[in-house]
């Protein structure tokens, strides 16, 4: 509960992790989508109040965590929508 009351308190923050060595990253998410293309849940990864990731660190992540999430879209026969729509 109290890690919840953490994260729920932290400011959302876009950086560029390419502008620093290193940036505070909270949490890294992506969208899983369900059989008509909606988003059927979000699968994040939550880092320790304070920690931070080198900036090659925060792109390997984001990596890992949309590929899990592109796994889990297609294990529920999903699909992602149409950009044209």
């Amino acid at each position: 509960r109290a890690l919840m009351l953490t994260i729920a308190r932290q400011a959302l923050l876009v950086v560029d992790p390419d502008d620093a060595p290193a940036a505070p990253v909270a949490e890294v998410a992506a969208p899983v989508f369900g059989a008509a293309g909606d988003v059927a849940l979000v699968l994040s990864v939550t880092t320790a109040p304070g920690d931070e990731v080198p900036a090659a660190g925060v792109w390997a992540l984001g990596r890992r965590v949309s590929g899990a999430a592109d796994g889990l879209t297609a294990a529920v026969c999903g699909r992602r929508p149409d950009p044209a729509t």
